[in-house]
């Protein structure tokens, strides 16, 4: 009997130690999706999503040939739906996410990346890698969100406000 209110005693001394954390990062979460004027529509990714970025990164270096092992420091996925289109519609990005990047050799890099519908293979697929101007691609891309998912993501693109 005593070894279980000692079970729960300690138990709950580690609940009440981890709110303080828990509280600073809801306010922390907060504060970030409402900085400027506009919210901010970008959360992480779920783990499904989390999995297909991650290989389609490691696709995207591997098949480029390239001697790299980057470390994920950062994923955002833009909240911004892509337009209700036709039933039979294919080939189109329904979702946007951001990868920050950190490799020893090479620095920090930003991926931006699209979830591609096209059945039976969809799925993430890196569309730009590099430090400036990452998302700036054409607005047909965006199916009339770019603004949004651009701001979502927090990417900047010379002209596009």
């Amino acid at each position: 009997m005593h070894d279980g209110r000692m079970h729960i005693r300690l138990s709950w001394i580690l609940v009440v130690r981890s709110l303080p954390v828990a509280l600073a990062a809801t306010v922390a979460s907060l504060a970030i999706a409402t900085a400027g004027n506009a919210t901010v529509a970008a959360r992480p990714p779920s783990p499904l999503e989390r999995g297909g970025i991650q290989q389609a990164i490691f696709d995207f270096f591997d098949a480029k040939g390239q001697v790299a092992h980057p470390t994920i420091t950062r994923m955002l996925v833009s909240t911004r739906a892509a337009p209700h289109l036709p039933a039979n519609a294919t080939r189109y990005y329904s979702a946007f996410a951001r990868v920050d990047l950190s490799d020893k050799k090479a620095g920090l890099a930003t991926a931006f990346l699209g979830f591609y519908v096209e059945p039976p293979l969809s799925g993430w697929r890196v569309l730009q890698l590099g430090t400036v101007a990452v998302g700036c691609l054409p607005a047909s891309v965006f199916r009339g969100h770019k603004v949004a998912v651009l701001r979502d993501l927090r990417l900047v693109c010379p002209g596009v406000h």
